[in-house]
């Protein structure tokens, strides 16, 4: 005799029921196998077992090395067909969150595919404000492969002091499978140029060095 447990999963685990699950459609940002295994064992303190039903792609970064910190078997059944999924997502945003006005800033973000050989994309670079967008750069990126990851730095300088808003998207492709992950936005400090400091002292110091 066996408890059954249904879960449900993208980048975490979720409990539901088996008529729900039958109902379950594809949603969320990425998928964590690793992540998702761990919150539902911790959850059911280390079950007799795990039936794990995917297609097996990790769209999360880590590692395919990875284990559960358990020790609980799993039995894994693949599912879908021989390709692999279709989509193309934006992730390892890399950028400062303080900056000057009138200084470069370098925004790095890695573009993943899956899929989509040959495929040429623009990716975007905008500022949000003033209920609007604001084009600041455009680079283009070619796949060469179905599967393969990129990283793209846009360099640009801050318009205005102050806290900014920036958007990096590609435009949603027919066939992806996830299509919320296909933009990341980040918020900036923007100080002036230079920083003034007004220092008073009795008397000279050593402190006078740093300014």
């Amino acid at each position: 005799y066996f408890d059954l447990t249904f879960y449900k999963f993208a980048q975490n685990s979720v409990k539901t029921e088996l008529k729900d699950l039958l109902k379950t459609q594809p949603q969320g940002a990425g998928t964590d196998i690793y992540s998702a295994l761990e919150d539902m064992v911790r959850e059911k303190k280390k079950p007799a077992g795990v039936l794990l039903i995917s297609d097996g792609i990790q769209t999360a970064n880590e590692k395919s090395e990875r284990t559960i910190s358990a020790d609980v078997p799993v039995f894994a059944v693949g599912v879908g067909d021989a390709k692999s999924v279709r989509d193309v997502s934006l992730k390892n945003l890399k950028v400062s969150d303080f900056a000057f006005k009138g200084h470069t800033v370098d925004a790095a973000v890695t573009v993943r595919n899956s899929g989509f050989a040959g495929l040429t994309l623009p990716v975007f670079l905008k500022e949000k404000g003033n209920g609007g967008e604001r084009m600041v750069s455009m680079q283009n990126i070619t796949f060469a492969s179905a599967q393969s990851e990129h990283e793209l730095v846009f360099r640009f300088v801050p318009s205005a002091v102050g806290p900014m808003e920036y958007l990096i998207e590609t435009p949603v492709q027919n066939g992806e499978i996830v299509r919320q992950n296909n933009a990341v936005d980040f918020r900036m400090d923007v100080g002036r140029e230079k920083i003034r400091v007004l220092y008073l002292c009795g008397q000279p110091s050593p402190e006078y060095a740093f300014i």
